[in-house]
């Protein structure tokens, strides 16, 4: 059984061939038991105490073969910081409460019942459909073809945990216009982007989708999709673009 010279940082043994190995979002590495098991009780990184949670983990493959000497070269790890930076969608898990979800998630308000909802995303007919999720349903609210769709399979949750870099904000449009750094949450079928909208009706506002070729925006309301031409749009502005130049 091959080892190698590194060890868990748990359970200070080292990683063999045969072990399931996973890395948080701020790049540490650990056992998926001695992990998982952490994680239970803290939602933090073991190592560095930065707030991780488990979905947020992803399993790695490491090489137990040694390494040519013209191999061992240092590699520009700014790429890889990217990655572990901004935004992502991550699948729903159903012990996602809400003390967990406005950990991570974006916090849309409550629904017109006083629940909580939060920015997410649902597919169906082929569509990647901008939605909102709500814990007390167990799944999101889509606009689709005319009616209210309550998706409860295939759909995702915007996190924003990691994205410390930009400022999200609704940004007044009309008629199909589309604010600059709109931010494109899903697409229809054949690839036109769909935007996360929400619009004023009845004194409550609902969330839904943009939908740039019909000029309108699409909200579910009870069983219906209603469509308005005045609405506000989600919109992510990198704080790099408004820094003062040097």
């Amino acid at each position: 059984m091959s080892t190698l010279n590194v060890l868990c940082g748990i359970c200070s043994e080292f990683y063999t061939n045969t072990d399931k190995i996973y890395v948080t979002r701020c790049g540490h590495v650990f056992h998926q038991q001695c992990l998982f098991h952490w994680l239970q009780v803290s939602h933090t990184c073991p190592q560095c105490r930065d707030g991780c949670l488990r979905h947020q983990c992803r399993r790695i493959y490491l090489n137990f073969e040694p390494l040519r000497e013209d191999e061992l070269k240092c590699e520009d790890t700014s790429e890889i910081s990217n990655k572990l930076s901004g935004y992502e969608w991550i699948a729903v898990d159903w012990e996602m409460d809400d003390e967990l979800l406005k950990t991570f998630a974006f916090h849309f308000g409550t629904d017109e019942n006083g629940n909580n909802i939060y920015c997410a995303r649902g597919f169906h007919k082929g569509d990647i459909i901008p939605a909102y999720y709500s814990p007390s349903k167990r799944g999101v609210l889509a606009p689709w073809g005319f009616k209210s769709h309550l998706l409860t399979h295939n759909i995702e949750i915007l996190d924003i945990s990691c994205d410390g870099a930009a400022e999200y904000k609704w940004v007044h449009a009309s008629n199909g216009d589309l604010p600059e750094n709109a931010l494109a949450t899903g697409h229809t079928s054949y690839g036109e982007p769909l935007y996360t909208a929400r619009a004023e009706h009845n004194g409550n506002l609902l969330y839904g989708k943009l939908h740039r070729q019909y000029k309108m925006a699409y909200v579910p309301y009870g069983d219906e999709e209603l469509c308005k031409s005045q609405y506000e749009v989600l919109v992510r502005i990198s704080k790099l673009q408004n820094s003062p130049s040097n």
